[in-house]
């Protein structure tokens, strides 16, 4: 009996060191877990991205000029929650924007975000929206952090200056294009130095009547200092319209502050203006870029650098199908951003020279007018002569299979009745 008793005692004090081991590794386990399933669900959120969202706002989430935002960029990590005023994280405020999406045109961007969530009747349950918004918040771990040394003293701005900033780096869309002044621009000038370059850039204006000119009338005077050297001309004509006239002042305001660093650009590379300031008259147009680009140019150069991952015809190889390419919203756009700007994470580099690549503007539009007419291409093209060849019926295998199937059951039946009939005697 003392002896059962020992082996128990014994049985539990190594139970009860076994439930200790494990609850000490416990939290690890845990944590090991969690990274696990976060990982899985940036892995997804990835997936999703490419599928829903790299359409409008880039494969590499660096935008799409007159489509989407950029995502992959400090301003939406750093500043996004103060310039539309959102009292919780970024990640609610991400999540939220995926949902419920952007019902209205914003700025200068003309695409009208769709409701993703099913909530909203859209196609993304909630887990996947939580996937695609760990996705987008992982971009913030290769984003620079914002300096934190402290900054000399600077007299206070005045409130005409602060709103000015404030409508800069709000909705109407300056900084898509222009970048924080002192980052280099995106698809428009650096505004890093805009009031030193006007006060001599138009002989007769002054500096303020510059900036406005190019704000009400923005064809009037192509700048230069982009990163493609001349910059393109998608500055929206409607800001007339959409500015409230104090908005406007502000920002001139604000723009006029702007006198230090930015590209050196000298007055000749400026055309004269077309029109004089006060008969600017804002005149609507198109924001993106038509398609262009030469196609005979960009079928060889596909030959040449794309169809050894992707395909002959896009089929895929080493690398993925560009069939998806055609669910986006413009496929022009999102083909031309995609190789410009590469793909994160994939095998696809940067092909523009911006992103340090080997192709100018000209080749990566042709490349993408392309890829893009080839629905129309295939659609148009004519049948080959085997295409119209019938194919191989296979009715008679089917009727012959058939038969086979009803005869077994007969012949089974017929073979068991003439076991159980006696054989017949034969006469002597």
């Amino acid at each position: 009996m003392l002896k059962q008793l020992s082996l128990i005692l014994l049985a539990l004090l190594a139970l009860a060191a076994l439930l200790l081991a494990l609850a000490w590794r416990e939290p690890a386990r845990m944590a090991d877990r969690a990274a696990a399933i976060d990982a899985a669900a940036v892995e997804n959120g990835a997936h999703l991205y490419r599928s829903h969202c790299a359409g409008c706002h880039g494969a590499a989430g660096l935008g799409i000029p007159g489509l989407a935002p950029a995502l992959n960029h400090p301003d939406y990590f750093q500043r996004r929650l103060a310039e539309v005023g959102y009292p919780g994280d970024l990640r609610a405020y991400t999540e939220a924007a995926i949902a419920a999406g952007r019902p209205v045109n914003q700025g200068q961007y003309g695409a009208i975000m769709p409701a993703w969530s099913q909530a909203y009747g859209g196609a993304l349950r909630p887990d996947e929206i939580r996937a695609l918004a760990s996705f987008i918040l992982q971009w913030e771990q290769g984003i620079a952090p914002a300096d934190v040394a402290p900054a000399p003293a600077q007299p206070a701005a005045s409130a005409a200056v602060q709103r000015g900033k404030a409508v800069f780096f709000g909705p109407i869309g300056c900084l898509g294009c222009h970048g924080e002044p002192g980052s280099g621009g995106v698809s428009g000038p650096d505004m890093a130095g805009i009031a030193r370059r006007a006060a001599s850039q138009m002989p007769g204006l002054s500096a303020e009547q510059v900036i406005r000119q190019s704000i009400l009338a923005p064809g009037a005077l192509i700048s230069a200092g982009c990163r493609s050297a001349t910059c393109p001309d998608l500055m929206p004509r409607d800001y007339s319209t959409r500015l409230h006239q104090a908005d406007l002042d502000a920002l001139v305001a604000y723009l006029l502050t702007l006198d230090e660093g930015g590209p050196v650009i000298p007055p000749s590379e400026a055309r004269p203006a077309s029109a004089p300031l006060p008969g600017a008259v804002a005149t609507p147009v198109p924001a993106l870029r038509p398609p262009a680009g030469d196609r005979a140019l960009g079928k060889r150069l596909y030959a040449q650098e794309c169809a050894p991952c992707h395909g002959p015809n896009g089929e895929g190889a080493w690398a993925g199908s560009l069939a998806s390419v055609f669910n986006s919203v413009e496929p022009w756009q999102y083909v031309r951003a995609a190789m410009e700007q590469g793909i994160p994470g994939v095998t696809m580099p940067a092909w523009g020279q911006r992103a340090g690549g080997a192709l100018d503007d000209q080749q990566l539009d042709a490349i993408a007018v392309y890829i893009a007419g080839w629905p129309e291409e295939r659609v148009a093209a004519p049948a080959r002569p085997d295409a119209a060849r019938p194919a191989p019926s296979l009715a008679p295998l089917g009727l012959l299979g058939l038969a086979m199937l009803l005869a077994g059951p007969a012949l089974l039946a017929a073979a068991r009745r003439e076991q159980k009939e006696p054989a017949p005697r034969l006469e002597e």
